[in-house]
């Protein structure tokens, strides 16, 4: 209900990276896929989804060539990339199908040559995920990957080769320095990105656990638990938000917010897709029934019906309806509220 692109492809059933705020972390390493037990997907089945003969959603969704993230639950480039090459191999098939996709990652691979040269810089986008730039804090929050400095020399690298790329600042935690910050974005707008993506810390009890030892103040304390997660407190995020956009306003460079489940406030987003690809060509189709989508749909009316936002495309619409049915969209994007058999748009 909140993402534009929700087609993922993982090269890889786990992650040597070991994010210690990760929830995939939670997900695969009771089943056994974590470290220690990282298995490479088959490349021949991945072949399979991109010779257009299923007939189910994703069959779908690759019919109308929606983008695909590579790196949802895992880093498609970690550490045994080198040794396995799945990822290339993928990359080789999005090249031959002319397939849009982005790529999310902690890894300085992408600018080494032998991915250079299968990356096609008018099919990608590539999102560069670096939540600061102290790298003993990154070394012990990410102990599996790549130090902050190859990362920022790997964006200006595919930024310099033409590659639109995006600095993803995320997980923001409660307690950062604001001013520490604004100088991560100044060096990513420096190495080349175009765009600002930003999302807060979530997590259940376990997760917030693992990294609260980390910092000297407890973040609990800046947190309040919404059903399954905590999440950081909305007046502390807006704020930052507030910050971040204004900010980025000044360097000249995009800005956008990724819904951590609260209320986002879309209308200090600078593009209309939060992953900022509105200028992509490739990126012709999204799935636009989304509740971001609302506030799009109804900035100039001021209001929007079922029936507009149905009339836009998406692989699964059933979510939405249930969304709209039980009145959870609103709960969703700051700016629109439910009136009747429509929302308008409060900004």
């Amino acid at each position: 209900m909140t993402c534009y692109y929700p087609l993922r492809l993982d090269t890889y059933s786990g992650c040597s990276h070991d994010c210690k705020y990760c929830y995939a972390k939670n997900l695969l390493e009771p089943r056994g896929y974590w470290v220690g037990n990282i298995r490479p997907a088959n490349i021949e089945v991945i072949e399979d989804y991109f010779e257009g003969n299923r007939d189910d959603e994703i069959g779908r969704c690759l019919e109308n060539k929606l983008p695909v993230r590579l790196g949802g639950l895992t880093d498609c480039f970690q550490p045994l990339e080198a040794e396995f090459k799945i990822t290339k191999d993928t990359l080789k098939i999005l090249k031959e199908k002319e397939y849009p996709y982005f790529i999310v990652t902690k890894s300085s691979l992408p600018a080494e040559n032998e991915y250079l040269d299968v990356l096609d810089k008018d099919l990608c986008q590539l999102q560069f995920t670096v939540p600061s730039l102290d790298e003993d804090l990154i070394k012990e929050m990410e102990p599996g990957a790549s130090k902050v400095k190859d990362r920022i020399e790997a964006i200006e690298t595919v930024s310099d080769n033409g590659f639109k790329v995006v600095g993803r600042i995320s997980p923001i935690f409660p307690n950062f320095n604001l001013e520490d910050i604004k100088d991560l974005v100044e060096r990513l707008e420096e190495a080349g990105v175009y765009h600002i993506l930003v999302e807060f810390f979530r997590g259940d009890r376990k997760m917030v656990d693992r990294v609260n030892p980390i910092f000297d103040e407890d973040i609990y304390e800046y947190m309040k638990k919404d059903r399954y997660y905590y999440r950081v407190k909305m007046d502390i995020k807006e704020g930052i938000y507030e910050e971040l956009r204004a900010y980025c306003d000044k360097l000249d460079v995009g800005f956008s917010i990724c819904s951590d489940g609260d209320p986002v406030p879309a209308s200090l987003n600078t593009t209309k897709n939060c992953c900022g690809t509105d200028d992509i060509g490739s990126f012709k189709c999204s799935s636009k029934c989304v509740a971001n989508e609302i506030y799009n749909l109804g900035k100039d009316g001021g209001e929007v019906t079922y029936e507009m936002l149905m009339s836009n495309w998406s692989p699964k619409k059933e979510k939405i309806k249930e969304a709209w049915a039980e009145r959870k969209i609103a709960g969703l994007v700051k700016e629109i509220e439910r009136e009747g058999d429509r929302f308008v748009i409060e900004e």
